[in-house]
């Protein structure tokens, strides 16, 4: 988004670095604390995997791109990729090269206490700083609309997040990925980076069942662009061969899931492969929505939804609440996906807001 910043205001910048994106935001607010504007936001692909070492030169691109006077926050999944032998060590190294890629915004880290903490605390604390972005979004997204007691449906590109909220926060605040897998509030499934083969394991073409190939050939992305459920992005070739997220080039890569040329299958063909990896990660939302939403039996049918898969969330919601329509409320909370895909770098942006505000959120705080 793009706009201007006026001269008394002062620009706040979040930034979450995920594990294959790093999304920034910036936020500007004015003299008046409830006058706010999205002033700018982006993702970049940064697939950690195999650029860690080039994080410090990214950042450092990010830095001479902002506002001469701002304030930065962070918040961080990037911790779970394959290239750090732990997530200590991957909340240590991404903590270093923030801090030493902005030496002059003082950068705080949010963690799953809701506080604001200096680089240093990633030594004894990182593993509050782990995977900290769901906890910011939700506190978020519940305290900008009002509402104290509900469900955040995040359904990203990589993962999709079920958060149960009663007064204004996470039911259960301080919890880890194991924790989170476990209750079925983090499952590990989005609408961009998911293999296929990791959701069916055959198709049906008319009477017959074919096995799918348990091989990196297609993403649940290419059978959503196929469905005409996302559009065309020629410019994203975080695909599985590396090339662009075009229809012809997505149905060749739903061929190859079941080891198939263009030419050997029917549009009608590949359409099934599409449709039935699509219903399987509706059918896993909707698992993981009812047992979260069994577990927190008095928190209203509130759903608030962010992230890119908001459409796959409704359908999950209204599967999961059928017949109790007239006590479901259900609002998506921004109005194009790249907002609500930058959700946690907007949260944590405003988080930082209310720490200037009272310059008190704990004990390890700068």
């Amino acid at each position: 988004m793009n706009g201007s910043l006026s001269s008394n205001a002062k620009p706040y910048v979040g930034i979450d670095i995920g594990g294959a994106n790093i999304k920034l935001a910036i936020i500007n607010f004015g003299e008046d604390s409830s006058a706010q504007t999205i002033q700018r936001v982006e993702e970049f692909d940064f697939e950690f995997w195999n650029r860690r070492d080039e994080l410090s030169h990214v950042l450092q691109r990010i830095d001479s791109s902002l506002p001469t006077s701002c304030l930065l926050t962070v918040t961080m999944t990037a911790e779970l990729a394959d290239c750090f032998d732990n997530k200590q060590q991957g909340v240590q190294f991404v903590a270093n090269a923030v801090k030493s890629a902005f030496p002059n915004r003082k950068p705080l880290f949010y963690a799953t206490d809701g506080n604001l903490h200096p680089a240093s605390f990633a030594n004894s604390g990182w593993a509050l700083i782990a995977a900290a972005n769901w906890h910011a979004s939700a506190w978020y997204v519940f305290k900008t609309n009002n509402i104290s007691s509900g469900f955040l449906i995040d359904i990203g590109s990589t993962t999709t997040d079920i958060i149960p909220v009663t007064h204004g926060q996470p039911a259960i605040g301080q919890q880890t990925d194991i924790d989170r897998l476990s209750n079925g509030q983090l499952l590990y499934a989005g609408i961009g980076r998911t293999p296929i083969a990791t959701l069916i394991d055959h198709v049906a073409f008319g009477q017959h069942r074919v096995n799918v190939a348990r091989e990196l050939f297609a993403t649940i992305a290419d059978a959503l662009l196929w469905l005409n459920l996302i559009d065309e992005s020629p410019n994203n070739t975080a695909t599985a061969d590396g090339r662009r997220l075009t229809v012809a080039a997505s149905r060749k890569r739903l061929c190859r899931m079941v080891c198939a040329d263009t030419q050997d299958l029917s549009d009608q063909q590949v359409h099934a492969i599409a449709q039935a990896t699509v219903d399987k990660l509706l059918a896993l939302v909707k698992k993981n929505l009812h047992a979260v939403i069994s577990q927190f039996p008095k928190i209203p049918f509130v759903f608030l939804l962010t992230g890119r898969g908001s459409d796959i969330a409704k359908q999950a919601i209204e599967l999961v609440c059928d017949g109790q329509q007239n006590s479901v409320q259900i609002k998506t909370i921004a109005a194009t996906p790249l907002i609500r895909q930058a959700t946690p770098a907007i949260a944590v942006a405003h988080r930082r807001r209310l720490h200037e505000q009272s310059k008190t959120c704990g004990d390890n705080c700068v």
